[in-house]
């Protein structure tokens, strides 16, 4: 067997960003009005922007009189990678902002008199919608548009990958959320869910989107793809404890919609789904057994 452990470095050539870009990324998309684009209608796009920037100031004393600065920061060099300006180096990681709001959470201790705690899980909650936002829309759309030269170095290792697969098996633990790498093998495989059911190992029993049928893991995988901390093309639901795995893109913006339809809710109660990203802070709890399974 092949195996391969990755982590964000991987994913770079993708076009999708490191720890230290999340941050700067989510205030600049603020500053345009575009987070969140896409999710939900634009009025409650709107609203979320709103009610985070309130926020995101009310944390982080004095961060309104750096916006100026950080909305004129050149994106890219010419050669493709991702510039940020001194006060955006400067800025707390996501790492940060997240572990100060996860420790308050679970020790019950507000940041400020002026955010309870129903706001703090509010809060957390509109930066793992952030999160999300840049993975899908932003860093790989633009990536792609501005810089078609990266998808030669990205499909030289994906040829290098398929081969590997074709002469034994594979195995791929990684912490990254994209699916730059097995959108790719899906394709190999024609996005045929009885194969891949057949010989893909997630680590855990998956539904499919569509009718919603439960494959038990692979006895005799020719692919094991562990992915430690959630995929933006998983979903799960908490009564049936089912993961959903998508084979055409990513779902995960179907978990932060204001209203529920049909491709938001599970199969076994109208549940609504949730996202499965564990996102990076140092206070963790993960209350999902399939991604314990995993581990």
């Amino acid at each position: 067997m092949t195996a391969l452990f990755l982590g964000a470095g991987a994913s770079v050539p993708f076009g999708y960003m490191t720890t230290p870009q999340i941050f700067p990324l989510i205030l600049r998309e603020l500053s345009k009005n575009n987070l969140y684009n896409k999710f939900n209608t634009e009025t409650e796009n709107q609203r979320r922007r709103e009610i985070l920037s309130g926020y995101l100031n009310e944390m982080l004393s004095g961060l309104e009189y750096l916006q100026e600065s950080i909305n004129q920061s050149k994106e890219y060099t010419g050669d493709g990678i991702f510039c940020m300006s001194d006060v955006e180096k400067n800025l707390p990681l996501i790492t940060e902002v997240l572990s100060m709001l996860d420790f308050s959470l679970s020790e019950e201790k507000s940041l400020t008199s002026r955010l309870s705690g129903y706001q703090l899980t509010e809060f957390r909650q509109l930066l793992d919608q952030a999160i999300s936002f840049l993975i899908v829309q932003v860093y790989q759309e633009r990536y792609e548009k501005l810089f078609p030269a990266n998808k030669s170095v990205t499909g030289k290792f994906i040829q290098w990958i398929i081969k590997q697969l074709q002469e034994n098996s594979l195995g791929v633990i990684t912490t990254n959320y994209d699916i730059g790498i097995e959108s790719k093998l899906y394709e190999y495989y024609q996005s045929n869910i009885l194969k891949i059911s057949n010989e893909f190992d997630f680590g855990f029993a998956w539904r499919d989107v569509e009718p919603g049928t439960i494959h038990d893991r692979a006895v005799s995988a020719k692919v094991r793809f562990y992915k430690l901390h959630g995929s933006i093309n998983w979903l799960y639901c908490d009564v049936c404890d089912h993961m959903y795995i998508n084979f055409e893109g990513s779902i995960v913006h179907q978990a932060y919609k204001k209203d529920d339809d049909y491709f938001s809710t599970c199969h076994c109660s109208n549940r609504q789904l949730r996202s499965t990203l564990i996102a990076p802070s140092f206070v963790r709890e993960n209350h999902n057994p399939n991604i314990v399974e995993v581990w």
